[in-house]
C-alpha cells in the first residue's frame, strides 16, 4: 500500500522553526545554569582558601612569637648552665688537690718526712723532705720515679745534707756535728792550727759514725717534681663565667 503526502511542504516549516527555539532555549538555560553554579562553586572554594590563608598567617605569626620567646628562654639558661659547669670544676678542682697528696704519700718512702710541700704556679711539687740515711734517700728516689703519672720528671733540687745530729756516746763526745762544720777553736779560745783542726776532723768523723750507727743521723734534701699535663690541668683553678683566665692554681 502506497501512502501519498498531498500536503504542501510549508506547512511543516512553522513547527520546525518552533522546536528549534525551545532547543535553543533549553540549552541557553542548561548553560546559564552551569555557570552559575559553576561560579558559586569557585567563590567558595576562594573563600575557603582565603581563610585557610588567614589561619596559615595567624600560626605562622604565632610560630615566630613561640620560636622569639624560646630564642630568649635559651639566652636566659646559658648563664646558669655556665655556672653550674663552672660550679662542677670547682668540686672537681678542690678534690684532686685531696688526691693529688694521697698518690703522693702512696709514693713515699716510708722513713722519709716532708717538712714542707709547696704547689708552683707552674705545675710542679717543690718538697722539703728528710731521711735518716743516703740509701733511704735512694729508695724514695727510685718510687718516685715509677710514679709516671702523677710526675714528667724528678729531680733533686737540693743534694743531701747532714743534719740535726744529736750523739750520745759517752763523756767527752761533741754534741752535735754538721756536714758543713765551721773551724772549730782550741782549748785555749785561739784559733785551731792545722794539727788541731785534723784531730777535731777526726773525732767528728767518730762521732758521725757512733750516730749513724744509732740511727740518730737526718739528711735533709729537696726535690723539683713536675706534675704531668694531665695533673696539672686538674689543679690549676677553673675560670668564673666572665672572670678572666687565671692559669695559676689555687
Amino acid at each position: 500500500m502506497i501512502k501519498i503526502n498531498l500536503l504542501p511542504p510549508n506547512l511543516y516549516e512553522g513547527k520546525v522553526i518552533r522546536n528549534i527555539g525551545i532547543a535553543f532555549g533549553v540549552f541557553a538555560l542548561v548553560i546559564a545554569g552551569g555557570m552559575i553554579y559553576w561560579n558559586g562553586t569557585i567563590t567558595a572554594k576562594t573563600a575557603t582558601i582565603a581563610e585557610q590563608a588567614t589561619y596559615a598567617e595567624q600560626l605562622s605569626k604565632q610560630a615566630d612569637g613561640i620560636k622569639s620567646e624560646a630564642t630568649s628562654m635559651r639566652s636566659g639558661i646559658a648563664p646558669i648552665t655556665d655556672k653550674v659547669k663552672f660550679f662542677d670544676a670547682v668540686k672537681v678542682h678542690n678534690e684532686s688537690f685531696g688526691e693529688l697528696y694521697s698518690e703522693v704519700a702512696r709514693f713515699t718512702y716510708t722513713k722519709v718526712r716532708y717538712s714542707q710541700v709547696t704547689l708552683n704556679p707552674d705545675g710542679s711539687l717543690a718538697l722539703q723532705a728528710s731521711a735518716p740515711s743516703i740509701g733511704d734517700i735512694g729508695r724514695y728516689l727510685l718510687n718516685m720515679y715509677t710514679a709516671k703519672h702523677l710526675f714528667q720528671s724528678v729531680v733533686v733540687s737540693t743534694a743531701p745534707t747532714l743534719a740535726d745530729i744529736t750523739l750520745n756516746a759517752g763523756a767527752g763526745t761533741t754534741p752535735a756535728a754538721s756536714s758543713t762544720p765551721t773551724a772549730p777553736a782550741s782549748s785555749s779560745g785561739a784559733a785551731p792550727t792545722a794539727a788541731t783542726a785534723g784531730i777535731e776532723a777526726i773525732a767528728r768523723s767518730q762521732a758521725n759514725q757512733v750516730a749513724l750507727k744509732r740511727g740518730k743521723m737526718t739528711f735533709t734534701f729537696a726535690m723539683q717534681c713536675q706534675l704531668t699535663p694531665d695533673w696539672k690541668t686538674k689543679i690549676t683553678a677553673p675560670v668564673a663565667p666572665g672572670a678572666p683566665a687565671a692559669g695559676a692554681p689555687m
